[in-house]
């Protein structure tokens, strides 16, 4: 395909020797350099790494600070202490630092590159009326794009709220369900190409499922309407991009996509360039009940010197900006017209530390309460720090007329603005001075804003996941009154819907309680408030670039199957023997006889049979042993624990796994008890029913030598402890972690943090043990005032530990009656409970019994079959089954219960199937048979791993889809399902690979892709990996779309660098190990298949990771008000798009070639490893949240194994090799 350039009309005439046409020429080449590739690639590589130092920065620095310095700035100066963060290698004394271009010079560049590129390299195709229609329909379809982003400026309301009903977008979406089906069903019918009607055949056979689930699912299938706000959104700008492709395509030809592509880039530069960084953000708090017409900026602070006349309507507030304040700092005092007085800043402290001191303390403050507190500078807070900076300024006032000193003040914040910087209720404390009789306030404070209009907040609410401190949801119902027209708008803002009033944007931001000044307590609620004229920009610019990689990347589909097909065709005449001979040094291939012909069905037969040998029985439900107690079926129990119903099971393993890193306990031997291995189940109804052996059951793992002494304990095998064991370090244990308290914890030792790490496992424990130990009810020893005065304290104090065990949410087996509904928070007659607070429930509840007001008492039935079953726990098996049976029975017809036995019942065989831990070892097994291959029975055993890597896979579908089964939620919501997600795409990749190609590669690269993935899966199995989601992150639609999509992009990007590993150890084997019989053809063919390989990966880690990023701030702005906030999870998630499109581009360029691509597809691992573990190990920004650290070491070591092979490649790879694969 040609990529010419359009010459200008005058530049199509012959060359004239004039100066013009010298000028005009030189122009030309000069837009032509401008437009290079090159450049592109290296504008790519240098925003990656400026992404990089900027998110190290914020380890220290602010995040208005790092923008500022780096991504806004043209020059940044990157210090060496950036590269280790606080976080991670504590303080650092390394200074200097070195220059590197700003974001502002990288985006100018770009932008300059991007419009030169196009002006330059790409030709009009189209010639007379196809030009004339194809420019008209392009302009209507940009018309289209303008008016989308305009209209969704212009009405108030929730945000992106549809014009037309939720039920006609929800029959919009069946309809175009529908109708994709038909189309692409239509073109499969029609396809030439083998591979491209497969390809159309699998998307239309996806597309009938989700039409059929629309048409005929039901309301399980149904969209909900915030999904269906935001579809609305997608399918105006589909409308709109489709448009604007046809008329593209008729203009530029096969090259319309690659022009929408670079359109939705431009827009979304121009976006964040025009609004983005310069969008307004305020925080509004209110309190139930209050009215206001203030929003705060949080990122400036002003001194606010306020004429305080009670009696006037308004205040006369004259504000001085706090860079003033730092600008003026022991200089030049502060006069401004219409102040009695000047100020004279001694010092200005951005953040500081205030503390109260006494009356003889040294103090600058003279006057006001500053002399009862002291300010001192403290470093600005840095993105580690989840504290807000505190400015505080020492301020000498003097009067204008007299020059006579009023005294030195102390203002800050932590004195003026406690209402916005801590959210309290009780106000402000200001000074008040008086000059020349009037008085006057000083107030440093957040910069105030006031709107034209009033917000009052009528109700806030929070619901928590039951038995749970997470949140599932706040919501805040306003109402909005504009006195100019006497209006009132009333709304409700909960996550992830926002509404609009009057041009801005309001997000429910925070949640918090506070104490009013009359001593009750209030709820006040937390609005972020965004002015963003173009918040639609990225929602079109996302659908013009998913159109536009679509368009381009299926014909680069097409082209590479038309490719495939006819080298096929030519590989099956030559191995048929009607082209030339092979070539010296190869034996053509010989039919093989009809008696030595394997049949085809064997290997699929033996691969299959060999995974259904092993699954089966690890799937089969194994009923107890003969008079032997039903564990199992223990296990199946319901129980509520972190927001959710498990079986015990999982509970007991999660238990388990948190003491000890095991999910069963081995007892020794000649001990009272169970001896061999005890059962998670067995052992945690143990603990809840106090039995006498539990305590001497070693489960409290302890590796530190510091504990051990601690302790008085010995070192032995396994390092696992007993309970009893412990007991006597108690005392000494809580000696340590006091002294602990004191220390911030960046800065603790290592003894400190381990000491933190078993004190936290003993709570736990104990925690268990006191839930379940049942409440004695109070007893009334006579007749007088003291006994009935004893009884009372008995009783408060039983009501009192009651308190203490529910706010520390133990698991919970006693099922309520009644059952709250789904946007309601629970009350104490829905709430499941542990054994202690639903006795000390039913005494109070038993007591109150008749009283006015109160409610009949009603015991749970659950209770006494309970307890029946908690003492067999320890007795004979068959009464502990019969208790069982009864407990199963007395709860079965509970709302709760019914609502989640099914699935307690499924997760519990799950647990023991662990399919997960099953395909870890196939995969395993895979690996070393397909190494095997390349030694021998190549054909055969290729075949066979292939079968069995299916069958493997289809083990790791079905543990996927349970998990969706049980959570209700897509297939990744943490670091853990992310993980088995990324090697399920990357193992069906590698199997779609071996098909296409049938050398072996993969297979290999699918196996070490599952068997690696399901490896960290099992590393961040520490606890409970299906946990309730928080507040931001529930979600459906997000979770479906953005989530899912640049979790591809890893596993995309991820298995390129797989192949790209595979490139460059065949170029060292095949350039450093000796071979007779080595066809320097054949390792060129392999070579080149590899490179074909990784350049058709790389194409789909783009395509997935460029769209899930732009998906990801659509996210962001409908959570938190903007779409890019340079957050440490979206800046790498845009290093990995920079990163494969500098891949592609250089290849394009032919800047690199097989061995460059390789090397590049390396360090796409290392880029993709920064982003999916590196970002959380800063513990830092707004996606800090759900996931797991800890994993530095194994980072750094994966980081290091991909250096250690780009270097080998760079050095040891023979360039005439790499000039022989390149022919």
């Amino acid at each position: 395909m040609a990529t010419g350039t359009m010459p200008l009309p005058s530049f199509a005439t012959p060359r004239r020797e004039t100066s013009s046409v010298t000028l005009a020429e030189r122009g030309w080449a000069l837009l032509k350099a401008a437009g290079s590739l090159k450049i592109t690639v290296v504008m790519f590589l240098a925003a990656t790494f400026l992404l990089f130092v900027g998110t190290l920065a914020q380890d220290e620095k602010n995040l208005p600070e790092v923008k500022a310095e780096y991504f806004n700035s043209w020059l940044a100066k990157v210090p060496f202490s950036d590269f280790f963060p606080v976080t991670i290698f504590g303080e650092s004394s390394l200074t200097g630092w070195f220059p590197f271009p700003g974001g502002a010079t990288i985006g100018l560049v770009m932008l300059i590159n991007l419009i030169a590129a196009k002006v330059t390299r790409f030709h009009i195709a189209a010639k007379g009326s196809r030009l004339l229609w194809g420019t008209a329909v392009s302009l209507v379809g940009g018309l289209l794009a303008l008016l989308v982003i305009f209209t969704g400026h212009q009405t108030d309301g929730l945000q992106g709220k549809p014009p037309i009903s939720y039920e006609t977008v929800w029959r919009l979406l069946q309809i175009g369900s529908v109708a994709g089906t038909a189309g692409l069903a239509a073109a499969a019918w029609r396809a030439k190409r083998k591979l491209v009607r497969l390809g159309l055949a699998v998307t239309a056979a996806s597309c009938a499922v989700a039409a059929a689930g629309m048409l005929f699912g039901g309301e399980a299938w149904r969209m909900n309407d915030p999904g269906l706000r935001i579809m609305w959104q997608l399918i105006q700008s589909s409308v709109a991009s489709l448009v604007l492709l046809a008329g593209l395509v008729m203009v530029f030809g096969v090259r319309g996509g690659n022009v929408l592509i670079h359109i939705a880039v431009g827009l979304l530069m121009f976006g964040q360039f025009a609004f983005g960084d310069r969008q307004i953000e305020e925080r509004m708090n209110l309190i139930e009940g209050q009215t206001s017409t203030m929003a705060c900026r949080t990122d400036e602070v002003e001194l606010a010197v306020v004429a305080a006349d009670d009696e006037a309507e308004t205040e006369a507030v004259t504000a001085i900006a706090g860079r003033l304040l730092a600008a003026r700092a022991g200089g030049e005092p502060i006069a401004l017209e219409g102040l009695p007085f000047e100020l004279e800043v001694l010092e200005y402290f951005p953040n500081s530390l205030v503390t109260r001191v006494g009356p003889v303390a040294k103090n600058q403050a003279t006057a006001g309460f500053g002399t009862s507190w002291i300010a001192t500078e403290r470093p600005p807070e840095g993105g580690a720090s989840s504290r807000s900076n505190i400015a505080s300024a020492y301020v000498r006032v003097k009067e204008r007329d007299s020059g006579n000193d009023l005294g030195t003040y102390l203002v800050s914040q932590f004195l003026n603005d406690r209402s916005q910087l801590f959210m309290a209720g009780e106000g402000d404390i200001c000074d008040t001075l008086d000059v020349a009789g009037e008085p006057w306030r000083l107030q440093l404070r957040f910069r105030r804003e006031y709107k034209p209009y009033s917000v009052t907040l009528d109700d806030v609410r929070r619901i928590d996941y039951s038995a749970s401190d997470t949140p599932r949801d706040y919501s805040s119902f306003v109402t909005f009154n504009d006195p100019a027209t006497g209006t009132e708008q009333p709304g409700r803002i909960w996550m992830n819907n926002p509404v609009r009033y009057k041009g801005e944007t309001f997000y429910q931001s925070q949640y918090s309680q506070v104490q009013l000044p009359d001593g009750q307590v209030g709820e006040m609620t937390g609005l972020q408030v965004v002015e963003n004229a173009g918040w639609l920009i990225p929602y079109v610019a996302c659908v013009l670039a998913f159109w536009g990689m679509l368009a381009h990347f299926g014909g680069t589909f097409v082209r590479f199957a038309d490719r495939h097909e006819r080298e096929r065709a030519a590989g099956a005449v030559a191995a048929s023997g009607e082209q030339q001979p092979p070539s010296r040094g190869r034996r053509r291939p010989q039919p093989a006889k009809p008696g030595q012909q394997r049949p085809g069905w064997l290997a699929p037969v033996l691969a299959l049979s060999l995974v259904g040998l092993i699954v089966l029985p690890a799937a089969r439900v194994r009923g107890p042993a003969t008079a032997a107690a039903d564990w199992q079926a223990a296990g199946r129990l319901p129980v509520m624990h972190e927001g959710r119903v498990k079986p015990l099971d999982t509970v007991a393993r999660n238990t388990l796994q948190l003491l000890s890193n095991r999910t069963t306990v081995k007892m020794p031997e000649g001990g009272e008890g169970p001896t061999g291995t005890v059962s998670a189940t067995e052992w945690l109804l143990a603990v809840m029913a106090n039995a006498d052996w539990v305590a001497d059951a070693p489960v409290f793992r302890v590796d530190a030598f510091e504990l051990l002494d601690l302790f008085d304990l010995t070192r032995r095998k396994g390092h696992r402890y007993t309970f009893n064991e412990l007991q006597g370090g108690r005392e000494a244990l809580q000696e340590q972690i006091a002294a602990a308290r004191d220390v911030p914890p960046e800065q603790r030792t290592f003894f400190q943090k381990k000491c933190g790490e078993i004190n936290s496992k003993l709570m736990t424990y104990d925690l268990i043990r006191f839930a379940y130990d049942a409440p004695v009810p109070p007893q009334l020893a006579g007749n007088d005032e003291a006994a009935r005065q004893a009884a009372i304290e008995q009783m408060r104090l039983m009501i009192q530990r009651t308190r203490a065990i529910d706010e520390n949410h133990p698991p919970a087996m006693i099922p309520p009656v009644k059952q709250a509904a789904a946007d309601e928070q629970a009350g104490p007659a829905a709430q499941w409970q542990p054994l202690y607070s639903a006795v000390s429930t039913a005494l109070v509840a038993r007591m109150f019994d008749g009283r006015d007001g109160q409610p009949a008492y009603q015991p749970n039935p659950a209770l006494l079959p309970f307890m029946e079953l908690q003492a067999a726990v320890d007795g004979d098996p068959a009464a502990f089954n019969s208790k069982l049976a009864a407990y199963r029975s007395a709860i079965a017809d509970f709302p709760a219960v019914q609502a989640s036995a099914d699935k307690a019942a499924f997760e519990a065989w799950y647990n023991g199937f662990n399919p997960t831990g099953i395909s870890r070892w196939l995969y395993l097994l895979a690996i070393v048979l397909s190494f095997v291959s390349f030694l021998a029975w190549r054909h055969s055993l290729n075949r066979f791993v292939s079968w069995l890597l299916l069958g493997t896979l289809l083990v790791h579908t079905f543990a996927i889809a349970a998990r969706i089964y049980l959570t209700g939620r897509p297939p990744v919501v943490n670091l853990y399902s992310s993980a088995i997600f990324i090697g399920w795409g990357c193992v069906l990749a590698g199997l779609g690979l071996e098909a296409l190609y049938r050398m072996g590669i993969g297979n290999l690269v699918a196996g070490i892709a599952g068997g690696l993935s399901m490896g960290v899966a099992y590393g961040l199995d520490t606890g409970d990996t299906m946990h309730v989601l928080q507040a931001v992150l529930d979600t459906q639609f997000w979770l479906s779309t953005h989530v899912v999509t640049v979790t591809l992009g890893y596993g995309a990007t991820f298995l390129a660098g797989l192949l790209g590993t595979c490139a460059i150890v065949h170029r060292l084997w095949t350039d450093w190990v000796p071979s007779q019989s080595r066809d320097p053809a054949a390792v060129a063919q392999v070579q080149d298949r590899l490179y074909r390989m990784s350049y058709g990966v790389v194409c789909f880690a783009l395509f997935f990771s460029f769209i899930g990023t732009v998906l990801g701030g659509l996210w962001a702005d409908d959570s938190w008000g903007r779409f890019w906030g340079w957050d440490p999870k979206e800046n790498g998630a845009l290093m990995i798009v920079l990163w494969n499109a500098a891949v592609l581009h250089a290849r394009w360029d032919r800047w690199i070639g097989p061995r460059g691509f390789a090397l590049f597809a390396l360090g796409g691992n290392i880029v993709t490893a920064w982003s999916w573990f590196g970002t959380n190990q800063l513990g830092i920004g707004l996606h800090s949240y759900g996931f797991t650290s800890g994993v530095l070491m194994l980072l750094a070591g994966y980081v290091l194994s991909q250096l250690l092979l780009i270097g080998a490649g760079l050095l040891f790879i023979r360039k005439a090799s790499a000039t022989a694969a390149v022919k």
